[in-house]
């Protein structure tokens, strides 16, 4: 029973390690990318014609900001295509439906890492006195809203 006892205790030992070694290890540090505008305007214009040609998209705005300064925009192709009216990334108003999903997931994503929102937390905090029918035995939570899980129809 001792020999049992203190195999054990050598096996849990070994796994601790392991286990509190993997929590500790250093993360490899990766150096800031810097953000050349005429890089990216060669990029892009390379890249966006040769996109637009397989899609068969008649126009795209290409904006690149960073820290809330734009370092880069360009328009490319048309808005009208029979007026030959080029896009202007400034002016250009696109219908965006579906894809503003993802715009409004990743603005409430990033209000959850500063910790202004909680997905877990009732809708109804943030609701500013706003009401709402909740017919469901649950209270409505963000996830619920970016999930599309909320029952509303």
């Amino acid at each position: 029973m001792k020999i049992y006892f203190q195999r054990l205790v050598a096996v849990s030992v070994c796994f601790l390690l392991v286990f509190l070694g993997s929590n500790y290890s250093k993360a490899e540090t990766v150096a800031p990318i810097t953000l050349n505008p005429k890089e990216i305007e060669a990029f892009t214009n390379k890249v966006i014609p040769e996109k637009m040609k397989k899609e068969n998209a008649a126009g795209v705005a290409f904006v690149v900001v960073k820290d809330n300064q734009i370092l880069f925009q360009k328009g490319f192709g048309f808005s009208d295509k029979e007026k030959n009216t080029p896009i202007d990334p400034k002016k250009t108003v696109f219908r965006l439906a579906s894809i503003s999903k993802v715009f409004t997931a990743s603005a409430v994503m990033q209000l959850v890492e500063q910790g202004k929102i909680d997905l877990n937390k009732d809708i109804v905090n943030y609701m500013g006195g706003l009401k709402y029918q909740n017919n469901m035995s649950e209270p409505v939570i963000m996830e619920h809203l970016l999930t599309h899980t909320t029952g509303f129809d």
